[in-house]
């Protein structure tokens, strides 16, 4: 058995998750697509939007430690299979199947790095392609598109959500993955 510090559970998410940061900077992402999102998020304040950044460039080993926490947590994988991660002291496997799942269930909960969906291991996150924000804004947005044409949005939610916004986000390059609500990518994956 593992030193009891490197096992898996919130305890080792406090005391170990900020060595691999994950970035919430427009700065950090790849040079192509932060000039789109630079110019849509501009866009979007322009117009009166109110635009929160909670993620762009997500550090590898995270997202990895992200990926099979969920697995291990949902029963997909077991614990003892998960593959080590280069430069992570963590240990997966507490030798029982449900102590080890309650400890992932942990990491992955609201305490911890609070998932809601599968994390990939090859993400646009971790290639700079993605940034997670929240759009809000009040009664009906006019914004500027790519070729700098006036839309006007008055439908609902007034939200990310919102169809012809992921219209308004494509001629920018800023593509909308309808099902994951603050992701948006140079592809929509």
């Amino acid at each position: 058995m593992a030193d009891d510090k490197d096992l898996s559970g919130l305890d080792w998410f406090k005391r170990n998750h900020a060595k691999y940061p994950n970035s919430a900077k427009i700065a950090d992402l790849d040079s192509g697509f932060k000039s789109n999102v630079k110019a849509f998020t501009d866009a979007l304040k322009a117009a009166g939007a109110k635009v929160t950044v909670s993620a762009t460039l997500r550090n590898p080993k995270r997202a990895a430690l992200m990926h099979w926490a969920f697995k291990v947590a949902k029963g997909k994988v077991k614990a003892a299979a998960v593959p080590k991660i280069a430069g992570v002291r963590i240990t997966w496997d507490h030798g029982d199947d449900s102590k080890s799942v309650a400890a992932a269930a942990e990491m992955v909960g609201k305490s911890g790095f609070n998932i809601a969906f599968q994390p990939s291991l090859t993400s646009r996150h971790i290639q700079g392609k993605a940034i997670d924000m929240t759009i809000t804004w009040s009664k009906s947005l006019t914004i500027k598109n790519r070729k700098g044409e006036d839309v006007t949005i008055d439908s609902a939610p007034t939200n990310g959500r919102n169809k012809e916004l992921h219209k308004v986000g494509a001629t920018y390059g800023v593509v909308k993955l309808v099902s994951d609500p603050p992701h948006w990518s140079t592809d929509g994956r």
